[in-house]
């Protein structure tokens, strides 16, 4: 799980700017560091060059921030406050192209503090068991505020009709899943580390998904004008592996094609939640 902490100063100011109600500049500012986090969070979980790692460097649509909150009598958006401010959270690299919807490629400033559990000065870090075991025990919060920004949907009312329209719901062996991540974090040496922290992540999101939903994952249905079904977002697959990490994964890891870890034919856990049981089939 990766954490920002933001400069006490930033909060002060803005307290300044805006000092009524009394804790509104500490909500405002706490809805702005969520969703950048959450941008964080999605970028390190795509595919990112040795240079952006090495560099802290993350591809993130930066509109997503400027329409994050306003405040005062005239409507001022707080991310261009923060810049006007010298108290930007975020310094651009290189501006995305709306032409072509590409995302622009930002730092964090000296102002934000970034924890993350797998990495240190952007290199994967050599974790011990027991550091392993807290990433894969993750927290509960953070699991249910991550299902909520990755299925908005699950907050409303549906019917399983409309659920199987928009999503096909996987069931994952999360035991075995969980021996997935411990070993791209321990033994997967033929593959470089680039590979091993991004396929541990997007394991880890998976893993925190099937936990909130009683082993179950939701792959959110993409169909293409041809009549073919994809999926947007995660699913981390030994078909969506090169053929030569394919290839590794089955000679080094200790289970073979038919029980790989994120496989759609994994058993279902025997975990249940509330969600779970609108999932049931």
């Amino acid at each position: 799980m990766t954490k920002l902490t933001i400069d006490p100063q930033v909060l002060a100011k803005l307290r300044q700017a805006h000092p009524t109600p009394a804790a509104s500049a500490a909500r405002l500012l706490d809805k702005y560091v969520g969703v950048l986090q959450g941008l964080i969070d999605d970028a390190m979980q795509q595919k990112r060059s040795t240079f952006m790692r090495k560099r802290g460097i993350y591809s993130v649509n930066v509109s997503t921030l400027h329409r994050c909150g306003q405040f005062g009598p005239k409507r001022t958006r707080l991310h261009k406050w923060l810049d006007d401010n010298d108290l930007a959270l975020i310094k651009i690299v290189e501006l995305g192209n709306n032409l072509n919807n590409a995302n622009s490629w930002v730092q964090l400033t000296n102002l934000v503090t970034l924890t993350d559990e797998l990495t240190a000065a952007g290199s994967l870090r050599q974790l011990t068991d027991a550091e392993i075991d807290q990433y894969l025990a993750g927290g509960e919060e953070h699991e249910e505020q991550l299902l909520a920004r990755l299925y908005p949907e699950l907050d409303e009312e549906f019917t399983q009709e409309q659920l199987l329209h928009k999503f096909d719901i996987a069931p994952i062996d999360q035991p075995s899943l969980q021996n997935y991540i411990t070993w791209l974090l321990t033994e997967a040496t033929l593959l470089n580390d680039g590979k091993r922290e991004l396929y541990a992540r997007q394991a880890k999101t998976i893993l925190a998904v099937t936990k909130q939903l009683g082993g179950k994952y939701l792959q959110r249905k993409k169909r293409s004008q041809f009549g073919r079904t994809y999926y947007d977002g995660l699913w981390h697959s030994p078909k969506s592996v090169d053929k030569y990490d394919v290839k590794t994964e089955m000679e080094n890891c200790k289970c073979n094609e038919r029980n790989m870890p994120l496989s759609s034919k994994t058993r279902q856990s025997n975990k249940s939640s509330i969600k779970a049981t609108r999932l049931s089939m």
